[in-house]
């Protein structure tokens, strides 16, 4: 039986990139053309179908992996990319977005 391999890369953000998604404390809101986080500009317009984030400002949970040690989960960024080759309308990614101990102004993802 073959396993899939998903190799985890860390991406950072600007705090200042998610700011407005955290003051909605939670509220689920879609990131349009304009306040979508530098990291995800480099999906062509034509497979990005919708991006929706949703975070708080207060500590967050206690989140860790294999790549991040230690930090508090203060938000989640679903990204929908069109999949016309699929059986599906649609492909969706979720990423943990992390505050990290030390890491002024950067969030990871």
């Amino acid at each position: 039986m073959l396993e899939e391999t998903r190799v985890r890369r860390l991406k950072k953000m600007p705090d200042k990139e998610f700011v407005e998604v955290m003051k909605r404390e939670w509220g689920f809101t879609e990131l349009a053309e304009g306040s979508i986080p530098t990291w995800l500009q480099g999906i062509p317009p034509e497979k990005l179908a919708r991006v929706m984030a949703s975070g708080t400002q207060m500590p967050g949970v206690p989140y860790s992996t294999d790549t991040v040690p230690s930090g508090q989960l203060i938000g989640g960024i679903d990204v929908y990319r069109n999949a016309p080759d699929d059986p599906v309308d649609y492909n969706k990614d979720w990423y943990a977005v992390i505050k990290y101990p030390g890491s002024d102004g950067m969030l990871l993802i």
